[in-house]
């Protein structure tokens, strides 16, 4: 029997990465704009932007991805209401089928996230740059990371704008199939996209491990198993890290006090929320609220560093 090796085609081939980054914006900074020879994604993660592409305005809200082509001016600012939490991914791809982001606002699937998720994760592992550092130039590798994840971040680059087409022109495989994981891999990730929208329902409430379990129809075992193995932390822990996180957020909002943040999240007392998010941050909430107001005042990223869609 002679077989025939049939070659694969590569729609996309992203050849090379400028910049990821994951920032956290105050509720009123704004960035000038630049042009570039490469290609640049926005993702919304919490909150909302404007952006400006070559001089027309538009809103981005949470949960849509915006592209800006190769020397195209873009420019964005907070729209002073809610603190926009941002994805930027700047790259290289010469791939005729890029023409289709050519001015694209999409919105972002869940299996999308789990392809930003990746790039998110592998890159805190492969780039020694801190991935909230606005003066970043160049992505320098780190010296022990993992095996394969230059790889893992460029396939799941690929793959993300593969599905994006696929979901804008219909042609998608069902929401519940991520690819590249194991079904049981799928399970887990389903579970936990879930259960993070739970929590971010139910962020002011005082939550018990039995409550949780009840709501979601899942045995304590497998959330401990599962709590362990994606995010190296208790069900508790993660959920006491989330109410830290959304006090960042409100704190950057600057709608709330801390008082008000405080009875807004569901904590006993001031005393104890501030005690928590010294803990988590270090620094109290107000030291918090003075940085992030200095950092406003420079048009630049808080230096706060938040795991990437654990709310939403």
């Amino acid at each position: 029997m002679a077989y025939i090796a049939t070659p694969l085609s590569t729609d996309i081939v992203i050849s090379n990465v400028v910049t990821i980054h994951y920032f956290s914006y105050a509720s009123n900074f704004s960035f000038p704009g630049e042009t570039h020879d490469f290609w640049e994604f926005v993702y919304v993660d919490h909150g909302e932007i404007q952006i400006c592409s070559d001089g027309v305005w538009s809103t981005l809200s949470k949960g849509q991805i915006h592209f800006h082509k190769p020397n195209e001016f873009h420019a964005l600012k907070a729209t002073g209401e809610k603190a926009p939490n941002l994805v930027v991914v700047a790259f290289i791809c010469k791939s005729k089928a890029m023409k289709f982001f050519e001015g694209k606002t999409l919105p972002v699937s869940d299996v999308d996230c789990s392809f930003l998720r990746s790039i998110i994760a592998e890159s805190r592992e492969y780039f020694a740059n801190p991935l909230n550092d606005p003066s970043t130039e160049q992505m320098i590798p780190a010296k022990h990371a993992s095996f394969g994840c230059a790889q893992f971040i460029r396939s799941s680059l690929e793959c993300l704008m593969i599905q994006l087409i696929r979901e804008a022109t219909k042609e998608t495989f069902s929401q519940s199939y991520v690819l590249g994981m194991t079904n049981h891999e799928n399970d887990d990730a389903l579970l936990l996209q879930k259960l993070d929208r739970y929590f971010e329902a139910n962020i002011a409430r005082t939550l018990s491990i039995k409550m949780i379990c009840k709501d979601n129809f899942v045995g304590y075992s497998r959330l401990k198993t599962l709590y362990q193995k994606y995010h190296h932390c208790s069900l508790m822990e993660y959920f006491a890290m989330l109410k830290i996180q959304t006090a960042q957020q409100m704190i950057r909002d600057r709608h709330l006090n801390i008082s008000e943040i405080s009875d807004a999240l569901g904590y006993s007392s001031v005393g104890y929320f501030s005690r928590q998010f010294k803990k988590k941050c270090g620094m109290s909430p107000s030291e918090y609220a003075s940085t992030i107001l200095a950092m406003s005042e420079k048009t630049v990223p808080s230096t706060f560093e938040y795991p990437l869609f654990v709310v939403g």
